[in-house]
């Protein structure tokens, strides 16, 4: 997927939830490269899909290996992609301290071993998989304590910036505290800046949740940036969250945007101030034929090069009953720098697709 550089980035995950459901979407009028990309999103929005694991011995046994099997793979029959990489990241008694188990397989059944444990051990794992278009599949296994991981100075001190030591921290997939790696943008991570400008450049997505919101942790490589009202260059951070279990499987537009189950996250200071349009931080979504921008539906904290957005989880159910657990995500960035036509922009990232599973199930207890 290339890095596009128009507002018509946010625009289009906009199309995807708030054109009219009576009238099929219309994308001539669309700059070529949009196009592409939106049939390229649509083409490829089908991240892996967990079937199920099992572990050997079902019951783990103190002092001895444990051996799990996990059924894993894209459905081929909607995309040719193919899940290329699996791993498990596990950690013991709560202690945060994650490790990593690289799963060997054949792109639909994958095996590894989990080392031997003492008894009594509580084992919390988190399966993640990568697929040829950098799609990612990754469970939630654990709750955020968002006081204590998210918003605190440490948290963002250090972290995915340009420094000495690169950017050690945003290409670690390892899980941070209960935040775990969604899919990225195109390589490279650190884009030349004349190609994506650096408060556009991501660098890190995370996806966590509690009993209360679901927390999507996005970190840009220099510092998010509101923009500037003179001259006009409005900075927005989208988001845009599907209910697989309300959609399906479909790839044309008009079936996406007629089933309801998606919704948009934005993040932009200064939008309110061009002209009230839109709210500056806002969850929509479709309420029949009526566009709602709830903005108390999520709250948006920008710090330093990090953007978190808080999706109440009564929020969600707005798009659909869930009884999978797995929501997908997407991100982009954009500007406006001319309205109220905002057809001009500088280049901002693209994310591929994350589907996360809020569980608790990667769980076992050592005998």
């Amino acid at each position: 997927m290339r890095k596009i550089g128009y507002l018509v980035v946010a625009t289009c995950l906009g199309l995807m939830l708030w054109a009219s459901s009576a009238n099929a979407v219309d994308m001539s009028g669309l700059p070529p490269d949009l196009q592409d990309m939106i049939q390229r999103l649509l083409a490829t929005r089908f991240p892996p899909e967990l079937k199920g694991y099992t572990l050997e011995p079902a019951d783990p046994v103190a002092g001895q290996p444990t051996k799990i099997t996990v059924k894993i793979s894209n459905d081929p029959s909607v995309t040719q992609d193919e899940t290329g990489m699996v791993n498990i990241y596990y950690m013991v008694n709560s202690d945060m301290v994650w490790k990593t188990i690289t799963l060997e397989g054949d792109g639909k059944t994958w095996t590894g071993e989990f080392p031997a444990f003492n008894s009594g051990d509580e084992i919390i794992f988190s399966i993640h998989a990568v697929d040829s278009s950098l799609n990612a599949f990754t469970t939630v296994p654990c709750t955020v304590i968002a006081n204590e991981e998210l918003f605190v100075k440490d948290y963002v001190d250090g972290d995915c910036t340009r420094s000495e030591e690169g950017l050690k921290a945003c290409e670690n997939a390892l899980p941070r505290g209960c935040m775990m790696k969604m899919a990225t943008d195109d390589d490279p991570l650190d884009d030349p800046d004349d190609q994506i400008i650096p408060d556009g450049d991501f660098v890190d997505y995370r996806i966590g949740y509690d009993d209360n919101a679901v927390y999507a942790d996005l970190a840009v490589q220099n510092k998010i940036s509101e923009g500037t009202m003179n001259p006009i260059d409005i900075h927005g951070y989208v988001g845009l969250v599907l209910n697989p279990d309300k959609i399906g499987k479909v790839k044309d537009l008009d079936s996406l945007l007629n089933s309801g189950g998606g919704a948009i996250l934005l993040d932009a200071p200064l939008a309110a101030m061009a002209g009230g349009l839109i709210k500056p931080c806002f969850y929509g979504y479709m309420q029949g034929n009526t566009t709602i921008m709830d903005e108390k539906a999520v709250s948006c904290k920008a710090r330093s090069n990090h953007l978190t957005f808080a999706i109440k989880k009564d929020a969600l159910k707005k798009i659909g009953e869930n009884k999978s657990g797995v929501y997908q995500f997407l991100w982009a960035g954009a500007t406006i720098t001319n309205f109220p036509t905002p057809i001009e922009g500088k280049p901002y990232d693209v994310s591929h697709v994350t589907s996360a599973w809020f569980t608790d199930q990667t769980y076992f207890k050592v005998q």
